[in-house]
């Protein structure tokens, strides 16, 4: 059963005005849970015009606000067929809480999570994240749950180097939102001592860049991240500037001057700004680029403009991760077949280019083209290379970078063997992003296959485990979770909890990933700046005493 009642509403008291939300009820008629939504909450002044790439301004105070419907997406970075409801003005966002008949309030008040949506920086909406899997997954289990929409692309990550033009803007954004949430939290019955940070790919990065601001760190008590951490390669790219140059220049901006750029681009069109930016070349010389429009370090919304820095600076808080495997291939069905040892070494020489360096990782990744019942296959060895530097490597290393910096840090590992994606793609490699929507943000296997008996429990054990352990971090329940040695660098083994075929294994002895020596080895001779151009040399990443 899954209802709403716009005649009976949730009335929820802000210190800006009250929202007129739903009520939202799930479970069985005999068995009703019953949640207070608030939809299409305005955070902030709208952001167009002379407000385009500025930061946000608080929303002004208001009476009582109706808050029972989504409301306007923000641009993506490429117009999306037959999707229309994009506007500047979109800075929204959504609560989800229990209501006190189902869910006895604790003293404090509730816990919260404060989850920011995925896309590459560069498209998607906080009403990508199921309405009623939030109150089944989450708002059952007694924690209140916060979305968020923010600028995108280049509105939200565009970059010149005019005086008081702003970088990061989806940053501040998020910041803004975070703050009316904070302001808000002692008239929601919020529990200032339990909120959580997390997102899920892109929303993981931005969610560990908010944590890295002393306003934001200081009000948090954990950070979730699926999928994405800072040390990934695409977190930051370097080609930021030059990608914003080429968009004025497609839009008939044609000059170098910084204030005439900024001119340029307050005053085009939406629409127009999107367009050309679809005419523009995407970047993929070096597989940091493959994203153009990211967040950087600045000296605005950061205080420091290093990425090792700002670590060393942050002060401590408890850090969750759950991590997948997430083999991003790029290559169409039809020709992984036929992808050889020669594909695989040119693309490593492409994003190598120093020799040395190329040399030690086709040894280390071996790539063979004898075939036979054992030998893994060219594209396999491609897929765990592109696994291994773009995501989970990154996030071995930050995990034990936050370790070392005496944080409280617990990984789990989500083994992403899926039987209904399996059958659904072909495939047995699961993306972050269909991890959320999989089994973080869907009541039922999204897949709509039939299911055998085995099958739909499988799911649902593994589902359970999986939102136990978030919704435990969030309530800062550890005692289903496994501790990170903060020395677990020196030996390059740590423990972790393996989420595997409906059970959870506490893994000690077991190296986290096979190729961990290898690449910790490799960053420590080369510079941690070949894995994110943002550290320096790097060279130093796991030493902070001579900073």
């Amino acid at each position: 059963m899954t209802s709403y009642d716009e005649n009976h509403e949730s009335v929820m008291e802000t210190p800006f005005g009250y929202l007129e939300g739903l009520n939202f009820t799930v479970g069985t008629p005999l068995k009703p849970f019953h949640a207070k939504v608030a939809l299409g909450i305005a955070y902030a002044y709208n952001a167009i015009g002379e407000f385009r790439f500025r930061p946000p301004i608080t929303v002004p105070s208001f009476s009582l606000a109706s808050t029972k419907r989504y409301e306007r997406h923000c641009f993506p970075n490429k117009n999306y067929p037959g999707v229309k409801d994009f506007n500047e003005d979109c800075l929204f966002l959504n609560i989800f809480m229990p209501d006190d008949e189902s869910t006895p309030m604790p003293a404090a008040g509730f816990p919260v999570l404060f989850f920011i949506h995925g896309g590459m920086f560069n498209y998607g909406a906080s009403d990508d994240l199921d309405l009623t899997a939030i109150v089944k997954n989450y708002v059952q289990r007694g924690i209140a749950v916060i979305t968020v929409n923010y600028r995108l692309g280049p509105f939200g990550f565009f970059q010149t180097r005019a005086k008081h033009f702003s970088y990061n803007i989806g940053l501040w954004d998020l910041e803004k939102a975070f703050e009316f949430i904070l302001l808000s939290s002692d008239k929601l019955r919020f529990d200032r001592t339990k909120i959580t940070l997390g997102g899920v790919e892109g929303g993981a990065v931005l969610a560990e860049l908010l944590s890295l601001r002393e306003e934001v760190r200081a009000n948090i008590s954990g950070l979730i991240l699926v999928g994405g951490s800072l040390l990934t390669p695409w977190a930051i790219s370097p080609g930021v500037y030059d990608a914003s140059l080429k968009l004025a220049k497609e839009l008939g901006i044609d000059t170098t001057d910084p204030r005439d750029i900024v001119y340029g681009i307050k005053m085009a069109y939406a629409s127009s700004l999107i367009e050309k930016r679809e005419m523009t070349k995407e970047l993929s010389q070096d597989s940091r680029d493959f994203v153009e429009f990211t967040p950087d370090f600045d000296h605005e919304f950061f205080y420091f403009s290093t990425l090792k820095r700002t670590f060393y600076e942050a002060r401590e808080i408890d850090q969750g991760y759950y991590s997948v495997f997430n083999e991003r291939t790029g290559i169409r069905l039809g020709k992984q077949q036929k992808y050889t040892c020669q594909n695989f070494e040119e693309f490593v020489q492409k994003h190598f280019k120093n020799e040395s360096q190329s040399d030690e990782i086709l040894a280390e990744y071996n790539c063979t083209s004898s075939t036979n019942a054992t030998t893994v296959t060219p594209f396999e060895i491609y897929k765990t290379f592109i696994g291994d530097f773009w995501f989970n490597i990154p996030a071995a290393l930050t995990a034990m970078l936050y370790a070392e910096l005496e944080n409280n840090v617990f990984v789990t590992i989500l083994n992403t063997s899926d039987i209904g994606y399996e059958k659904y793609t072909d495939s047995k490699e699961m993306p972050s992003i269909i991890l959320n929507e999989a089994y973080l943000f869907s009541h039922k296997n999204p897949y709509n296959l039939d299911e055998t008996k085995a099958e739909k429990e499988l799911y649902k054990s593994t589902q359970n485990l999986i939102l136990d352990s978030i919704t435990n971090f969030v309530k800062k329940n550890h005692t289903n979770l496994h501790k990170l040695d903060p020395y677990a660098y020196q030996t390059l083994k740590f423990g972790y909890a393996d989420i595997e075929n409906g059970t959870q294994i506490i893994e000690t002895e077991k190296a986290f990933n096979e190729k961990l020596p290898f690449w910790r080895n490799f960053f420590r001779k080369y510079g941690f700046d070949l894995l994110n151009p943002r550290l320096d040399d790097g060279h130093d990443l796991f030493y902070f005493e001579g900073l």
